[in-house]
């Protein structure tokens, strides 16, 4: 049975924590594939501009993971045009991949409001949840955090690395260079920087 990863997100842009995060996540549950899933819109951030295009934002992914083979893109959420529902994904994925073991990666902010995600229940399901820690001190998923006991927890190691944070570098004219792959940088570089 084939074990198929599912890391969606906005990806605004991608970043070296999302692939650090990607890489621990194929090697703790030995999986055949990591799908990264850009979304067209999330239903957390409906009134949200991107700083990037889809367009940007994919070639940056395409930049980012093209060296790894355990590494795959899946535009299913940025050719849908209406908003990115988590269900719809995995039933997409669960389609593309029958029989298959199917793991969906969130952040542990997404798994303390996961109750409210459409059709939830259903999600769990149909997938294993695996949360990725934030901080040093999310060691394990305890009833007081508010996250099912059921998700697990990926043992991947903790960096204060975020897109939102590379924006505002970028908007100021900041260097993100070894925040992003090389090949992102340089193209960062030639879209935001004027050379």
């Amino acid at each position: 049975m084939k074990k198929i990863g599912i890391y969606g997100g906005t990806f605004d842009p991608i970043h070296i924590g999302h692939l650090i995060i990607a890489e621990f996540f194929v090697q703790q549950f030995n999986l055949d594939k990591c799908y990264f899933v850009p979304n067209k819109k999330s239903p957390f951030k409906t009134n949200s501009e991107l700083f990037f295009t889809d367009e940007e934002r994919i070639k940056m992914i395409e930049l980012s993971i093209g060296d790894n083979p355990n590494f795959s893109l899946d535009l299913f959420e940025i050719n849908n045009q209406e908003i990115s529902y988590t269900i719809n994904t995995i039933n997409y994925f669960n389609q593309k991949f029958p029989n298959s073991e199917l793991f969906l990666l969130i952040g542990w902010d997404q798994a303390v409001s996961f109750d409210k995600w459409q059709e939830s229940q259903k999600i769990k399901q149909l997938s294993k949840i695996v949360v990725a820690r934030r901080n040093k001190q999310q060691n394990e998923v305890k009833q007081t955090d508010n996250i099912d006991t059921d998700f697990i927890l990926l043992g991947n190691p903790i960096l204060d690395i975020s897109s939102t944070m590379i924006r505002i570098m970028i908007t100021n004219k900041k260097s993100i260079r070894y925040l992003v792959s090389d090949r992102v940088w340089n193209f960062i570089k030639q879209k935001k920087y004027g050379r």
